[in-house]
């Protein structure tokens, strides 16, 4: 599988191309919606956002959501998965949520996604990425994640907790985001084990 990192930023989702679906985990507390799900939001004209506020979907712990992507989205199925209120996401309410949604991709027949992770608070960004590849990159039987967030951050952070990940591919530079100048270069990529 190979993991690469793009900066949550329209440019970096309408630049997404060969990506079959979005993976969003959406806090209970979080309004008005950040990140990827602000981004696809915004692309969907509220659409979200219109779920959330009549209750159908509200990001608690254990809600799932599954629509289909229209207009000018460059995906096709948008998975939603709520993990409760950000003060109450714990260390284990993250790697079971995340488990949970790449487990959930997987039986979908996701190939390729789109996806940023839950924050979590007072944990490191190392921590929080050797979490996702043992509980949740290892459930997911797809080719390719994109993570959405602080590209640099996550590059930097996921190249380091790969190291002894055998078969996992991992971009330690960012995708480019369209429309801007390129930053100095990492290092091409690394391939753990």
């Amino acid at each position: 599988m190979k993991l690469s990192f793009a900066e949550a930023a329209l440019g970096s989702l309408d630049a997404l191309s060969g990506v079959d679906s979005a993976c969003l985990f959406i806090l209970e507390d979080e309004r008005p919606l950040r990140g990827l799900a602000g981004l696809l939001d915004w692309r969907l004209c509220g659409g979200l956002s219109r779920i959330l506020m009549e209750g159908r979907f509200v990001g608690a712990s254990g809600d799932a959501l599954l629509f289909p992507a229209r207009g000018p989205v460059p995906v096709n199925r948008i998975f939603s998965f709520g993990v409760g209120r950000r003060s109450g996401l714990t260390s284990g309410a993250f790697a079971l949520a995340v488990r949970h949604g790449c487990q959930a991709l997987t039986r979908a027949g996701v190939k390729e996604v789109a996806l940023q992770l839950p924050p979590l608070d007072g944990v490191e960004e190392l921590e929080r990425a050797r979490t996702f590849l043992a509980e949740g990159a290892t459930s997911f039987k797809g080719s390719r994640m994109i993570l959405f967030g602080d590209a640099r951050a996550l590059a930097k952070a996921f190249s380091e907790a790969a190291r002894s990940m055998k078969g996992l591919e991992v971009d330690r530079e960012p995708l480019p985001v369209p429309g801007r100048a390129p930053s100095a270069p990492v290092s091409k990529v690394a391939r753990a084990g």
